[in-house]
């Protein structure tokens, strides 16, 4: 079933949005549903495109080329028209007291926005069809990308995205790996996943086992009831200098 044909609408949204903005072209997503069980069978990459384009069923739900063009150009258009001031701390004056969670994010803000501290949080969570995510997300890059106003206001909840340091549904057990402007992702470390910070080059090793996180960083586990499990690790590249 398309998924714009789902009746969860709001739901089906969030997740047109993360697929948009992850994949550059249609193509690419294509790309990325086709598994080697189709090409074992099909013997043909396009084949098994084309099998996911028109909705084959046994494929699941999927978004249709027509639906991923006009939610691409809107994104596009969106972005050209809005120019806020990246350096605005949003969250203040704002009344967080029913929230444990954005306190913390509101008390990082400033220096996530200004480069003198940088944060790793992350967050595992129910996305709004049922399915188990988790990922670990650069809030440094995630305040330039997005409006976090409606985070701290609470008209939305910030949840993982597949555009991430490293995401993954539990579920679908579909798993990306994104580099951003303040980290590099090292997935293919034998001891586990790292985090490279490009500024000060040092590891932060997430790894919850872990006796020696990496110079500079702090682990801090949250005990909050938004998330089935929160933690941020404290980068501080000033220590270092």
């Amino acid at each position: 079933m398309a998924l714009n044909q789902h009746p969860n609408f709001n739901a089906v949204a969030v997740i047109i949005d993360e697929i948009v903005g992850h994949f550059k072209t249609y193509d690419d997503y294509l790309d990325s549903r086709v598994d080697k069980k189709d090409l074992f069978y099909l013997e043909d990459e396009s084949a098994a495109r084309q099998l996911y384009e028109i909705g084959f069923p046994g494929k699941g739900e999927y978004i249709t080329r027509e639906e991923f063009t006009k939610r691409k150009q809107e994104i596009e258009e969106a972005k050209q028209q809005k120019t806020p001031d990246p350096t605005d701390v949003v969250s203040e004056g704002m009344d967080l007291s029913h929230s444990c969670f954005l306190q913390n994010l509101a008390s990082l803000e400033e220096g996530n926005r200004e480069g003198y501290d940088s944060t790793i949080i992350y967050l595992r969570a129910m996305n709004e069809v049922g399915q188990e995510v988790s990922a670990y997300i650069d809030y440094a890059d995630r305040l330039q990308k997005d409006n976090f106003s409606v985070y701290f206001r609470g008209d939305r909840k910030l949840m993982p995205k597949p555009t991430d340091l490293s995401y993954f549904n539990w579920t679908t057990r579909d798993i990306f790996s994104t580099s951003s402007p303040n980290y590099e992702v090292i997935a293919d470390n034998p001891t586990g996943l790292l985090f490279r910070h490009k500024r000060d080059r040092q590891f932060i090793n997430v790894d919850r086992k872990a006796k020696d996180l990496g110079h500079g960083t702090t682990r801090r586990v949250l005990e909050t009831e938004e998330y089935l499990q929160c933690v941020l690790f404290e980068h501080n590249p000033r220590r270092l200098q």
